[in-house]
């Protein structure tokens, strides 16, 4: 299980690559450019194949080895990576029910729910419902609990859609852009 400050220092060094990234368009020179987006896509690509293999080392090993893959595709950073990879042993509806399932507790004791409406091409539309007898913050507390615990499960939905919270707590749908997206793009 991380820590909070693990978990703060993952975003930051996250919000770093970001930040690098970004830099990288700014090269002036298109083949240095280039070249800098191939030695990242081949570290990735290496990295992936290591995963791949150290999965197949791991369900090899039975019941055991399962029970360690479920932790792996439990954990947000481990199960992150392996969505990065397209490794991870669930797929998108899955996790995003995995998700609402461990968000709902906290959402029905502040009087509201969850419900999964559709997944469609990478797009997740929501339906939040309240008991009406919280205020506009509460609101938008239960957006944000939920877009939190469906992008630490599902980093690679493209956008979101929550229907159903108070006035102005989801004027628009959030979109996301996948960590693959920014380092692969042209």
């Amino acid at each position: 299980m991380t820590t909070a400050k693990e978990d703060m220092d993952f975003r930051n060094r996250l919000q770093h690559l970001e930040a690098l990234l970004q830099d990288l368009d700014g090269v002036v020179d298109p083949a240095a450019q280039a070249r800098i987006r191939d030695i990242i896509q081949t570290l990735l690509e290496f990295h992936g194949m290591g995963l791949a293999r150290m999965l197949d080392h791991i369900s090899k090993a039975g019941e055991p080895g399962q029970s360690i893959l479920h932790a792996i595709g439990d954990d947000d950073l481990t199960g992150n990576l392996l969505v990065l990879h397209g490794l991870h042993p669930l797929d998108v509806e899955t996790r995003i029910r995995l998700a609402l399932d461990k968000v709902r507790p906290s959402l029905q004791s502040q009087g509201g729910d969850v419900e999964l409406v559709s997944i469609r091409e990478g797009s997740v539309r929501l339906r939040i419902t309240s008991s009406g007898h919280g205020c506009h913050s509460t609101g938008a507390k239960l957006k944000q609990a939920v877009e939190d615990a469906i992008l630490a499960k599902a980093p690679d939905i493209t956008a979101m859609q929550i229907d159903g919270t108070p006035e102005g707590a989801a004027d628009a749908p959030a979109a996301f852009i996948p960590v693959e997206q920014l380092l692969v793009r042209q």
